[in-house]
């Protein structure tokens, strides 16, 4: 389950589900009577070639398959979603590799500040895939292998998580516009947490457009989930000169425009946009082709442990970081670890290791303070080599109450 903020705003906000009617209840001009036509743009995905899909199940059933489960054959195996190519990685999912038990999985690629992370959720044994190089990889392998970008990681997740409810993705607005609305909300945000006497700052990696109803001579037609908790999911939906434009739940509607947010009615009052524009809006508002823009920007706050522990530290290296290739670091959280405590061996479950070392051993009758302790481990693994190291972090990462690193390097100055 995904946490939102609070934020003390007063807007006017409505629940809209995907299957939304087509507003034909409506006495509007938006109202034609008439079956929609396609309203909105998509981001092209060219289908894999038939040659390309062979030569990639192929390598994924040799590093994925032929061990784990041997009983499989390469037919039992097949390209499930082609999410399509970016900047020479191809993202898909496959088929015949869920454990079929209906369970999700949260998958972390990287951690920020601040308790957000860029991750997704995905049936247990079935995450993305990355073909690049005429090699495969999980997209968290691709991306610590440094093979993918943070932003084209961010950007297939999003496709995944449309793609899971519509065949197809909005047309994306410009990097750099969207950077530009995320940074300018977080800071209209902040300036109202600091009217109300609050220290509570936002990101604006946190910021979330949650729809984009279209671009118009520069000025972008949005609507931003703020993260306000309504006490009641009724529709939203107001009526401006005659043209009805409808708000999603938790969100609000804004026109964008030269670092500034306006009010849809404000706007075309204002001349900011034309009445054509204004018509045009409330129709995609009010259409049963919308679909979210993204989820969460690839980002989600961190939710707490539901077993007690402390709050989990993940870990960002990435294969060109300087460690050791043979070993990993792992601190255990005080409720299962302990001074000169045993290393419960299930908790290293899925890696396979050929040392292990209690670093904070202490001699009896030593002094050390109880509420600053934390037993760390020194694992060295059966198998050495950076990609095992990052893979083992992957797998440990997923254990409640263990964090997990590279045993680093240190140089003297």
């Amino acid at each position: 389950m995904r946490k939102f903020l609070f934020v003390p705003v007063a807007i006017v906000s409505c629940f809209f589900a995907f299957t939304l009617a087509s507003c034909n209840d409506q006495k509007a001009v938006n109202d034609p009577g008439q079956p929609e036509e396609n309203l909105f743009e998509y981001e092209e995905i060219v289908p894999m070639s038939d040659e390309l899909k062979t030569q990639i199940l192929a390598l994924c059933y040799e590093k994925y398959v032929k061990d784990k489960y041997p009983e499989r054959t390469i037919a039992d195996i097949d390209i499930f979603r082609d999410l399509g190519e970016k900047n020479g990685n191809r993202v898909f999912t496959l088929s015949g590799m869920s454990t079929g038990d209906g369970k999700e999985e949260q998958e972390i690629i990287k951690q920020f500040p601040d308790d957000y992370y860029l991750g997704y959720y995905h049936y247990t044994g079935a995450p993305l895939y990355v073909y690049t190089e005429n090699n495969v990889h999980t997209i968290t392998a691709a991306y610590d292998r440094e093979l993918i970008s943070e932003a084209d990681a961010a950007y297939f997740i999003e496709l995944y998580q449309g793609i899971n409810r519509r065949p197809r993705m909005l047309k994306r607005m410009n990097s750099e516009t969207e950077k530009e609305i995320r940074e300018e909300y977080a800071k209209k945000l902040n300036l109202m947490q600091q009217a109300l006497g609050s220290e509570k700052q936002y990101k604006a990696d946190g910021i979330i457009i949650a729809y984009h109803f279209g671009s118009y001579r520069e000025r972008e037609a949005i609507a931003i989930k703020v993260g306000i908790e309504w006490k009641d999911n009724n529709k939203r939906e107001k009526s401006v000169d005659d043209v009805m434009i409808k708000e999603d739940y938790n969100c609000a509607n804004y026109i964008y425009y030269q670092k500034t947010f306006y009010d849809i009615e404000d706007a075309y009052r204002s001349g900011i946009i034309t009445r054509q524009e204004l018509i045009d809006i409330g129709e995609r508002s009010c259409s049963s082709q919308l679909q979210k823009y993204e989820e969460t920007h690839g980002l989600t706050l961190v939710e707490p442990s539901p077993n007690g522990y402390a709050k989990k530290i993940y870990c960002n290296a990435t294969i060109s970081d300087d460690f050791d290739e043979e070993s990993i670091i792992i601190i255990l959280d005080k409720k299962i670890g302990g001074v000169n405590q045993p290393l419960d061996e299930r908790l290293l479950s899925g890696i396979e290791t050929k040392k292990i070392e209690d670093l904070t051993r202490r001699s009896p009758g030593a002094n050390y303070n109880e509420d600053t302790f934390k037993q760390i481990f020194y694992i060295e693994l059966t198998t050495p080599g950076k990609e095992n190291v990052l893979d083992a972090i992957r797998i440990l990462q997923k254990v409640d109450g263990i964090c997990v690193e590279p045993n680093y390097y240190m140089h003297a100055d």
